[in-house]
C-alpha cells in the first residue's frame, strides 16, 4: 500500500511526464483528417494502427476537405493520381515505380554499386525472381543462361546467413529523413526468399547501421519519393555491405511474430515519429 505523499508524487510524476506530450498532441491534430487514396488501408497495416491511435480521421473522399494526401496504392506501378492536392503535405505522391528494377537502378545511384547481375554473362549461382514487388518467388539457379526470362530480374547471391538455421534480413521503417528503429526478420534457409519468419528483434538504428548508412538510405528514399514505408535490406556478410533489395509503400505491421509489449513499444514510437514528420 502506497502512502499519501508517494501517490501525490507519482501523480506529479506522471504529469510531467504525459500532460506536455498529451497537450502538444490536441493542439497539432486534434481533428486533422488524412485522405487515404485511390484506396483505404487494411486495419492490419502500421499507418492505419498509427492514425487510429493518433485519433486521426480517415477519408477516402478527395471532394472532402483534409489535412494530408496520403496516396495509397500498393501496385508495383502506380498511376499518378488525377486530383489536384488540397493541402501543402502529401505522402509517397511521388513513388509511383517500386520495381525490383527501379529499385536497384536507384540503389546504385546512391550506393554506387547493384544488385543485379547480367545472367547470359555471369557465372555461378544467382537468384532469380519477379520484377513485380511482393510475390517472394526467389530461386536460386546457374548462369550463365541461354535465355533470359522475360519479366524477371537475376540478383547476385547475398550471403545474410545468421547461423546454421537461419538467415537475417534487416527490415527498415523511414519517415522521411528518420528511421526510429529496425527489425531483424529470421527466417529458415528453406524460407530465405518468401514471407514466412521465424521470429523478429528489434534494434536501435544506431546499432545496426552506421551514420553513412543512414544517410545513403535516407537519400535512397528521397531519391525514389517514399516519404513513408519499409525497405527490405540485406547486409553481405563477405563484403559488408548492406543492399536495398525492396521498398514496400503500403507495410502491414507490426510484425506478428512479436510479443504484446513491444508490439505497443514500436506501434508507440512510429505514432511519435508520424506525428513529429508528418503533423508539427
Amino acid at each position: 500500500m502506497k502512502s499519501l505523499s508517494e501517490k501525490i508524487n507519482f501523480i506529479s510524476q506522471f504529469r510531467i511526464k504525459y500532460f506536455p506530450q498529451i497537450l502538444m498532441r490536441n493542439k497539432h491534430f486534434k481533428n486533422n483528417t488524412i485522405l487515404f487514396y485511390p484506396h483505404l488501408p487494411h486495419h492490419r497495416t502500421v499507418i492505419y494502427k498509427v492514425c487510429k491511435s493518433l485519433g486521426l480521421k480517415i477519408i477516402t473522399n478527395p471532394e472532402k476537405q483534409y489535412d494530408i494526401l496520403f496516396y495509397w496504392d500498393d501496385s508495383t506501378y502506380s498511376e499518378k493520381i488525377n486530383i489536384t492536392p488540397k493541402s501543402a503535405l502529401s505522402i509517397n505522391l511521388g513513388c509511383t515505380d517500386i520495381s525490383k528494377v527501379n529499385v536497384d537502378k536507384v540503389f546504385e545511384e546512391v550506393f554506387g554499386y547493384s544488385l543485379i547481375i547480367n545472367p547470359e554473362t555471369y557465372s555461378g549461382d544467382c537468384v532469380i525472381k519477379s520484377d513485380m514487388n511482393a510475390l517472394h518467388d526467389g530461386r536460386i539457379i546457374k548462369c550463365p543462361v541461354e535465355i533470359i526470362t522475360k519479366d524477371m530480374v537475376y540478383q547476385k547471391i547475398i550471403d545474410n546467413s545468421f547461423d546454421e538455421n537461419y538467415v537475417k534480413d534487416i527490415r527498415v521503417p523511414v519517415f522521411k529523413d528518420s528511421i526510429p528503429f529496425v527489425y531483424f526478420k529470421f527466417k529458415k534457409y528453406e524460407d530465405r526468399f518468401t514471407n514466412k519468419i521465424d521470429h523478429v528483434e528489434v534494434h536501435n538504428t544506431s546499432e545496426v547501421l552506421t551514420n553513412e548508412e543512414v544517410n545513403s538510405i535516407i537519400s535512397f528514399a528521397g531519391k525514389i519519393k517514399l516519404d513513408y514505408g519499409e525497405l527490405d535490406i540485406l547486409r553481405d556478410n563477405k563484403d559488408g555491405k548492406i543492399y536495398i533489395i525492396d521498398v514496400n509503400k503500403t507495410p502491414w505491421g507490426p510484425p506478428a511474430t512479436i510479443s504484446k509489449e513491444k508490439h505497443k513499444e514500436v506501434l508507440k514510437t512510429m505514432c511519435d515519429v508520424f506525428l513529429e514528420k508528418f503533423l508539427m
